[in-house]
């Protein structure tokens, strides 16, 4: 009886994200670079090194044991839901549309370390963004929660010229305020951009002042300096 009524939770819980991924207006393909995520062994998952922030609503991590959980809407990993407000399928964005979307413990058919090397997709339901996501490791259950994967990135006409100097730095990163550069003395044209590649804003900067970002909502934005770099940051 048990038994019957995990397997009807189970269709019923796929059914409603299949539901949830059905959403194909304004959807967004992330077919930008890849980047790569980390979080060591028995690492602090509360601390922002240790989480994925992909968006503002969207942090992956992991505790020492059990599965990945969105941290920025939970607090700890919920069997057959997590992470929360994301929807998971085996193969690539450039086959989004004919994907069987499903919670991550679902489409992994409950053997994570069997997705290691395989070609994936995220979807992030809220903001109907798709990304291609490919696990490189995964720690075995109750061995400190390692895990690491290459997922993509906006796509690159958001933004050109990308982290072509490592001279110049922004700071301090995250901000609820202001920003600053170091190593950025002369006259520049700065642009930010938000997630989806629109532009929000474009800033004379002479030098030495402050950027003001306290009018942006909270979130992870893309900061141009043409000619020199592109730099993400996050406002909270």
């Amino acid at each position: 009886m048990g038994g019957h009524l995990v397997s009807v939770m189970k269709k019923y819980i796929a059914f409603a994200f299949a539901c949830l991924s059905l959403k194909t207006f304004g959807q967004t393909i992330w077919n930008g670079p890849s980047t790569l995520f980390e979080k060591e062994v028995f690492a602090d998952w509360t601390l922002p090194e240790n989480q994925d922030r992909i968006t503002d609503s969207v942090w992956i991590t992991r505790a020492n044991s059990q599965g990945i959980f969105n941290i920025a809407q939970e607090s700890a990993y919920i069997p057959m839901q997590s992470p929360s407000g994301t929807a998971w399928a085996y193969g690539t964005t450039a086959e989004w549309a004919t994907l069987n979307f499903q919670p991550w413990e679902l489409a992994v058919e409950g053997n994570p370390p069997a997705m290691v090397n395989q070609d994936m997709v995220l979807h992030l339901q809220e903001e109907d963004i798709y990304i291609d996501i490919r696990f490189l490791s995964w720690t075995a259950h109750n061995q400190g929660g390692g895990f690491s994967y290459r997922r993509s990135t906006p796509p690159t006409n958001a933004v050109n010229s990308i982290d072509i100097s490592g001279s110049v730095i922004l700071f301090p990163n995250p901000s609820s305020s202001v920003i600053q550069f170091k190593g950025l003395s002369a006259w520049h044209q700065l642009f930010v951009y938000d997630l989806y590649g629109k532009q929000i804003l474009q800033v004379e900067f002479l030098g030495e002042q402050s950027i003001d970002i306290r009018f942006l909502p909270k979130g992870m934005y893309c900061l141009q300096v043409p000619g020199v770099r592109t730099f993400r940051f996050w406002k909270y």
